[in-house]
């Protein structure tokens, strides 16, 4: 705790683990000195049907004062999906579906949901991923999830130049999710 005050920290990733609970006495030291613990969930099996049991998670911890939660990491990643999902298609739609019951239990909690981070780059691009997610979002109606959107990330570097794909799809637009043509960036 000492270092965390000295560092200026004002929020801490915590990651919980899908069965059981971050003890209260590791988290209460930290909401009485002012570091707020963001709750990250990761539920590697994006399939996994846990929400009763997060729900009693999220309503344990909201009591302890956590005020942030992420559910799932990288889901632009082939990696966390199980095969026959990820090829099947409708990705998002198949995320939001999963993602959005999470993120309502923990508003009905007063925890604010933070969408995971994506994978830079990724196995589905972190850009079109995330302007896909919005768009069905806002289709969907979502709008309290909608007016009370935070974006989580991570700051990794994938890649040797940090301007690669500077500019987006407007500067290289023959570049698509799963295509990067020759003499383009993605």
């Amino acid at each position: 705790l000492p270092l965390l005050k000295d560092l200026g920290a004002s929020w801490v990733s915590c990651v919980s683990p899908q069965h059981a609970g971050i003890p209260e006495y590791f988290l209460a030291p930290l909401v009485e000195m002012g570091i707020q613990p963001v709750i990250h969930f990761p539920l590697q099996s994006i399939l996994t049907n846990c929400l009763p049991e997060m729900r009693l998670l999220l309503h344990t911890y909201a009591k302890w004062g956590v005020r942030y939660a992420t559910f799932f990491e990288h889901p632009n990643q082939q990696d966390q999906w199980p095969p026959s999902r990820w090829a099947q298609g409708e990705l998002v739609e198949n995320f939001l579906n999963h993602y959005i019951p999470f993120a309502s239990a923990a508003h009905a909690e007063g925890i604010q949901p933070v969408f995971p981070p994506l994978q830079a780059g990724g196995d589905y691009w972190d850009l079109v991923f995330l302007q896909s997610c919005l768009r069905s979002l806002s289709k969907r109606s979502e709008h309290l999830l909608l007016d009370n959107f935070t974006l989580g990330a991570q700051a990794t570097m994938i890649h040797p130049d940090p301007q690669w794909g500077a500019g987006g799809p407007a500067r290289w637009p023959s570049s698509k999710p799963y295509t990067t043509p020759e003499g383009s960036q993605d």
